[in-house]
């Protein structure tokens, strides 16, 4: 039996050119609250060895995650997150 000779095909390649991303402007007119406004709800509890603290928009959000982890109580404490001291210039 002969061997079939091979022909070379020439791929033609459908790729576009790639554009560079689009720059995306940030709107100065729109604040945003600070961090303790954000998530007023704070619990810190210990996981494992590590002490964690977490933060949450309601309590009904830090509700449900005492819910979920089973986390007894007197093992966590929830307090209202206090703002950084930031310096004013």
């Amino acid at each position: 039996m002969k061997r079939k000779s091979s022909t070379s095909i020439k791929k033609i390649s459908n790729k576009k050119a790639v554009s560079p991303p689009k720059e995306v402007k940030e709107d100065i007119s729109i604040s945003s609250p600070s961090f303790h406004e954000a998530f007023p709800v704070t619990l810190e509890h210990k996981d494992n060895k590590e002490n964690k603290k977490c933060y949450f928009v309601c309590k009904e959000h830090c509700d449900s995650y005492i819910k979920r982890y089973n986390l007894k109580r007197g093992s966590y404490k929830v307090t209202k997150t206090e703002p950084k001291d930031e310096e004013k210039a």
